[in-house]
């Protein structure tokens, strides 16, 4: 048996396996894709909020056997032709569904204006779509948990800045929390509700400090992130501010700057639709 074929062989049975689940778990649990390569609290917020609207936990899913939500995070490429798209967006102009998913995914919200408008460029019927990234329904369902200690500035590096220099000294700076993307969303939010200002270079790191009504500043230490501003962009496009910038920390001299300014330069994105809308959107007729 060739590698290609054992490959085909693998990615059949596994379809059978997950056709046995959907059927064993139809009324009992619901079927998401989303990204569980590590924890991330962007991606983790797809099975909270599941959980929460429906009252029935998430199983993660990678075939196209049955109907399946595709939830929070720049996974739209992932989209199948059964997929129900909620609120997901483009990670990168390059990097789209294919055509039997652009044709046939039902596309219920979408994260933000230009993933809509690229949709649309290719052919998708977006149409009816409600922009606005499912993050924003966070404080509906959990309010965080109040304390003593404060800081200054909460500090949020997308999970690839951890080891960036820039990072590592302001992680250092006295008065600064560093708060991990790497866990769930509960306890990531109380790390924010500790600190008077965010700097992020995640973004839900900003999504939630903005839907907390946190001060924060959208930055940038390095060019690695795949898609570069694109993300940032589309989100920003569903508030008043459409034309946040990026401030980019190279060294000390920017990131002590930085600081400086906050939370006085720190400033809350409003999302300019209803959130109530943007809940009515999720398929729930689809998991009863």
């Amino acid at each position: 048996m060739t590698r290609s074929t054992h490959k085909q062989v693998r990615k059949g049975l596994r379809s059978l396996l997950e056709f046995a689940l959907l059927l064993t778990f139809a009324r009992e649990r619901i079927p998401v894709v989303y990204f569980d390569k590590r924890l991330n609290v962007g991606d983790a917020i797809t099975p909270y909020l599941v959980r929460r609207l429906t009252g029935k936990d998430a199983y993660r899913v990678h075939s196209n056997v049955g109907a399946h939500l595709l939830g929070v995070g720049s996974i739209l490429h992932q989209a199948k032709s059964r997929s129900l798209v909620w609120g997901s967006g483009v990670i990168d102009p390059r990097w789209l569904p294919g055509r039997e998913a652009l044709e046939h995914a039902r596309f219920l919200a979408l994260r933000g204006r230009l993933t809509q408008q690229l949709l649309a460029a290719n052919g998708a019927d977006v149409s009816r779509a409600i922009l606005g990234d499912p993050a924003l329904l966070m404080p509906l369902f959990y309010q965080p948990v109040r304390c003593d200690r404060h800081y200054r500035v909460g500090l949020v590096p997308h999970y690839i800045d951890l080891d960036n220099p820039v990072v590592r000294y302001m992680a250092g700076l006295p008065d600064v929390k560093l708060i991990d993307v790497g866990q769930q969303p509960e306890p990531f939010i109380d790390a924010l509700a500790e600190c008077d200002a965010i700097v992020s270079s995640s973004l839900h790191g900003l999504i939630l400090a903005d839907c907390y009504r946190i001060p924060n500043r959208w930055v940038r230490f390095s060019d690695a992130l795949i898609g570069g501003e694109f993300k940032f962009r589309d989100y920003y496009s569903t508030t008043d501010a459409p034309d946040t910038g990026v401030l980019t920390l190279r060294g000390r001299a920017e990131a002590d700057d930085c600081m400086a300014a906050l939370p006085a330069r720190g400033g809350v994105a409003k999302y300019l639709n209803e959130p109530e809308r943007l809940v009515a959107s999720f398929p729930f007729d689809e998991f009863k």
